[in-house]
This record gives structure tokens, C-alpha cells and sequence, in this order.
């Protein structure tokens, strides 16, 4: 019987120190390295040896969120990356030492680029992993034969996993118009020697991820109403040195400035290499390749305005200078008033809705058209933090979910999720996939979803 567990979006970032409410929820006690290490205990215990291949499916690290130093504006190159991968791995070797006993029953390792993890698909960051996750072989007193065959069970796809018996993994940014890149396994930008920007690396750099009074992996804590707002800084920030305003003031001004100027759309010569690359990485053929980026997001700065809240800001910004024109002549004011009033209007015409639900169901959208084009019998997707796994027409549509620490206040007292979500599906040589997502509450494996189709898998999947 071959495993394949899927696990996604774990989030693992520096340890921010004290135990206060300032990000609270990347102080240590609030790591997931204890959980992880439980389950791969549980799933070695209960998979034969080397027949589960554990994937890990994209922003397993967090290379966007801001330092915990302070430090504002690192560049995003290739050396910044690697010593960030050191950084972060310094405060998570029980995550290392988890990987090391899964590898050492023969088991093998895939890591997928995600969104937050995106120099994942550099040679030199991968290198860097590898050598992290030797030295945790070594810790465990392997020899170097045995270490060696360890390492050659660990690999790194950029863009998607194909297991040999159908089973598709990717993490789904792409199909998010807040988080796509152009060429995923290029991403290195055309203009200036560093990672590409998204809209979701850098609100995570310059806004959410410097709130520390906010958790950025629950979008419910930061996405609030004028009031809310409000009534968040009176609780948390009236009484501090810090700023709520200012942070948003300057941090949009900042994401808006750079996604203008650092946004690419793609390149003929490009998309070619990225197609080929990312032939050679999966073995899919490059005309399946061709229709799969097809389905890709581009960046949508229209809808980002609209998200960063800049059409509010500059029609406030239109009424205020109309005001003021009122004041000094109440006839142009009259008519400034009234252009000002069209002005409002047209923002809501011109600029589309940015909410976040609108990306989701495009990534789950992109599910289905993925398992028409490579004919597969389960595709699973990580990104959206939201677990979800049910079968259509014999195929499983699975969703991963996170690992993060996610709570619904500052305290981090009241937890989103009582149990940890992961997706274990299992085959035995035949046309059958078993299995679908599961939870893990630290002791007790539970299924989530049903645990078989119900309906057999047609020759090819129909599109959605």
C-alpha cells in the first residue's frame, strides 16, 4: 500500500521573544513543530517502511512575514534568502528532527514552493534546507551511507508534485490573483536581481505582518469595518507608542508603490524556459503544461486597490480638497462638491470587488481543470487555510488547510481549529484512491472526509 500524506501552509517563521500581546502568536509555545513531529510519530508507526512519501505543500516556511528585528527593508535576493532559511530552521530543529526519523524508515520527503515560500525554488535555498536537514540525520546518530540514501528521498518541485499513481499536489497561489507570479519557476524578477513581489508578499512585509496586534492567517482579525478598526485601536493602541494609522498609512503607501512599480506580466522567452523546467520537474508534457498556465491569475492592481482600501483614501482625499475650495468659493465649491461626488461614483464602477473569497473560489475552480488536463485521480490543493475534501465523479478535491497558528483574538486564547488538518490518501496498484482529509488533534488520527468514492473515475474528467 503506498501513502501519500499531504500536509500544508505550516508557517514556520523566527520566534518572536517575551510573552507579550506584540505577535503574540509567534512566540514558541505557539510553534506547530510539537504537533508535527506527534503526527509524523503516528503515520511512521502506521505506514510500512518506505512507502509513504510525506508532501509538504508550499509555505511550509515564511519568507514574506516581517522580522522580528524590525528590519524593514532587507533585499529579497538569493543571499538574503538563504540566510533567512538558517534563521528561520535555528528555531524549529524539532521540525528537522521530525523529517529525519520519517526519512530514516525509508520514507520520502517532497517540499512544493508556495506562495510565502517562494525562493524554495532556488538552487542555493534548497541547498540550504538539505544541509539543515543533514545535519538533523546526523543528530540522530545515522551513518553517512545511511544519511546519503536519506537525502536522496528528499526532493523539491516548484510548481506542482505528480505522485506515479495520480495524484496531483500543488499549493494554489497561482490561480490567486493576489499571490501569482508570472513564471513560478522563474522567480527571480527581469528589472533588478530579486524575488518577484505579489500583493501578498508585500502587505505581509510592510502592513499585516507588522501589526502585531492582528493575526495575518486569519483573515477575519485584520479584514474589519471602520468601526471595528476603531474600536481595535482604542483597545490596543490608544494607550501605546505605537501607531495603527501611521502603519497603514505608510505600509499601503509602500505595497502600493512597489506593486506598481515591481509587477511583471509574462515573457514569450520566459514562459518557454519556465514550461520546459517545469516539464523536466514533473515529467508532465509541455502541451499539458501550456493549457495548466493557461489558468493562471495575473495580478489583479485593479481589485488590489480596492483590498488596500487606496479608492477610500483617495476619495476622501477628493472631498477634503473640495471642502476646502467650497470654503474659499462656495460656486466652485458647489461644483468641486459635485465632481468630487462623480468621482466616488466612478471608483465603485471602475474598481471591481477585492475580496478574498472571490480568489478562493478560483483556486478551487482551478481544481477541477486540473484534473481534466492530467486526468487525475485526486488533486490537492494548500493556500486558502480553509480544509476541505469530498469526491466528484471518483476524484477526490482536497484541501489541506494550515498548520499556522491561527486564533480569533490577540490573547490567543480561543483557537480557530481544535484539531490540525492534513490530507492522507492511499492506493494499492490499482485505479482506486482511498482515503481523503483527516485531523490530528495530538494524540488521535480522525477522518474528515469520506473515506472512498462512491462513484467511478470516467476515462477523462469532464469539465467543471
Amino acid at each position: 500500500m503506498k501513502h501519500t500524506v499531504v500536509v500544508s501552509d505550516l508557517h514556520l517563521w523566527e520566534a518572536v521573544d517575551g510573552d507579550g500581546l506584540w505577535m503574540r502568536y509567534r512566540q514558541r509555545r505557539y510553534f506547530p513543530d510539537r504537533g508535527l513531529v506527534a503526527l509524523f510519530e503516528r503515520l511512521v508507526a502506521q505506514c510500512d517502511d518506505g512507502s509513504l512519501e510525506l508532501v509538504l505543500n508550499g509555505d511550509v516556511f515564511d519568507f514574506d512575514i516581517a522580522r522580528p528585528d524590525g528590519d524593514e527593508s532587507p533585499p529579497r535576493d538569493e543571499r538574503t534568502a538563504v540566510q533567512r532559511m538558517h534563521s528561520i530552521l535555528d528555531d524549529h530543529e524539532p521540525f528537522l528532527d521530525g523529517l529525519a526519523a520519517v526519512l530514516a524508515r525509508g520514507h520520502s520527503v517532497v517540499f512544493v514552493a508556495g506562495n510565502h515560500d517562494l525562493p524554495m525554488v532556488l538552487t542555493s535555498v534548497r541547498l540550504a534546507l538539505r544541509e539543515r536537514i543533514e545535519r538533523a540525520l546526523r543528530r540522530a546518530s545515522l551513518d553517512e551511507a545511511t544519511v546519503r540514501d536519506c537525502m536522496e528521498r528528499v526532493a523539491h518541485k516548484g510548481w506542482f508534485h505528480r505522485t506515479r499513481d495520480g495524484i496531483h499536489v500543488e499549493h494554489g497561489q497561482q490561480y490567486d490573483a493576489y499571490t501569482s507570479v508570472p513564471h513560478p519557476l522563474w522567480p527571480v524578477a527581469t528589472r533588478r536581481p530579486e524575488i518577484q513581489q505579489t500583493l501578498g508578499s508585500l502587505t505581509m512585509r510592510y502592513l499585516i505582518g507588522r501589526l502585531g496586534y492582528f493575526n495575518p492567517n486569519v483573515d477575519e482579525s485584520f479584514l474589519l469595518s471602520l468601526g471595528g478598526y476603531f474600536a481595535h485601536w482604542v483597545r490596543y493602541y490608544l494607550f501605546t507608542p505605537r501607531s495603527l494609522a501611521a502603519r497603514w498609512l505608510f505600509g499601503t503607501l509602500q505595497v502600493a508603490v512597489r506593486l506598481l512599480r515591481d509587477t511583471e506580466r509574462k515573457t514569450a522567452a520566459r514562459e518557454a524556459v519556465s514550461l520546459v523546467r517545469a516539464s523536466h520537474e514533473s515529467g508532465a508534457s509541455v502541451p499539458q503544461l501550456v493549457e495548466h498556465a493557461y489558468l493562471e491569475q495575473p495580478a489583479a492592481l485593479r481589485r488590489a486597490a480596492r483590498l488596500l482600501c487606496l479608492d477610500r483614501f483617495a476619495q476622501a482625499l477628493v472631498f477634503l480638497i473640495a471642502l476646502a475650495v467650497f470654503a474659499l468659493d462656495r460656486t466652485a465649491g458647489w461644483v468641486a462638491l459635485s465632481c468630487a461626488a462623480v468621482l466616488s461614483a466612478v471608483f465603485r464602477f471602475v474598481l471591481p470587488d477585492g475580496e478574498l473569497a472571490e480568489n478562493y473560489r478560483a483556486v478551487r475552480a482551478a481544481q477541477r481543470s486540473i484534473a481534466r488536463i492530467y486526468d487525475c485521480r485526486a488533486v490537492v490543493f494548500g493556500h486558502t487555510h480553509i480544509p476541505e475534501g469530498h469526491w466528484e465523479r471518483g476524484v477526490f478535491f482536497g484541501n489541506c488547510g494550515s498548520w499556522a497558528p491561527m486564533y480569533l483574538d490577540i490573547a490567543c486564547t480561543h483557537a480557530v481549529q481544535s484539531s490540525q488538518p492534513f490530507v492522507w490518501l492511499r492506493t494499492d496498484g490499482s485505479q482506486h484512491v482511498e482515503g481523503g482529509l483527516y485531523r490530528f488533534d495530538g494524540a488521535v488520527i480522525t477522518p474528515a472526509s469520506a473515506e472512498r468514492p462512491t462513484i467511478e473515475r470516467p476515462a477523462q474528467w469532464a469539465t467543471a
